[in-house]
């Protein structure tokens, strides 16, 4: 079986959110419950034009072998890569680097790169083996400081960029407002703006060091 699927052709077919019944049962599988979006709210952000579902496919076979979920952000010529995942059984064959590649060949024009979180490096050997993939395509670590709010408490998480049309890494500003769209469909019900400043701040070590001394 893996040579067959190693030469698949694999294609991203754009769904709707009358697929998202598909993509559930591994999007579940794939994902802890504190990193995953409620069903109700995969269905908002669907219906909206910016939010969109690719589900992985065989060209020639047609078999689903998973998602990619990601938000178009024009206003900042930026994509946010917000899911991605590979049913286990099609696992270990290299379709993510072929997926990162149809991702990256569709969006390098008109957009300048592609935002993501990676879980922080701890002891879960899984979570050294995705930011080494996803740093072999050329991603980086924009090292601020970036937090994502679940049920469960606030989780760290490191934020990254994949230049697309331009080896260029994002400015300040760029991250900042990044960090506000982000928050702003990320938490509901939550005062996002104190997570955006953490984004700021990471930018001033000095003041940053002043208002970590204010909580001493």
């Amino acid at each position: 079986m893996r040579g067959l699927v190693g030469k698949m052709d694999i294609l991203l077919q754009q769904g709707t959110v009358l697929d998202l019944e598909m993509i559930l049962p591994s999007y579940v599988d794939l994902f802890p419950e504190q990193e995953r979006k409620t069903t109700s709210v995969l269905k908002t952000l669907l219906d909206s034009r910016d939010y969109i579902l690719y589900k992985i496919v065989s060209e020639k076979y047609s078999a689903y072998m998973g998602f990619v979920l990601l938000l178009q952000l024009e206003d900042l010529s930026a994509i946010w890569l917000d899911f991605i995942g590979i049913d286990k059984t099609y696992q270990g064959y290299g379709i993510g680097s072929k997926v990162l590649d149809l991702l990256k060949n569709k969006y390098s024009r008109g957009y300048n790169g592609m935002y993501f979180e990676v879980e922080c490096l701890d002891e879960n050997p899984d979570t050294a083996r995705r930011i080494k993939f996803y740093e072999k395509f050329g991603a980086k670590d924009l090292k601020v400081d970036y937090t994502l709010p679940t049920q469960q408490g606030d989780l760290p998480m490191l934020l990254y960029y994949q230049p697309l049309s331009s080896e260029q890494l994002p400015s300040q500003k760029e991250v900042v407002e990044l960090s506000h769209t982000i928050y702003s469909y990320e938490c509901i019900n939550v005062i996002y703006i104190l997570y955006v400043n953490l984004v700021k701040l990471s930018f001033d070590p000095i003041t940053k060091v002043k208002v970590s001394k204010q909580y001493i």
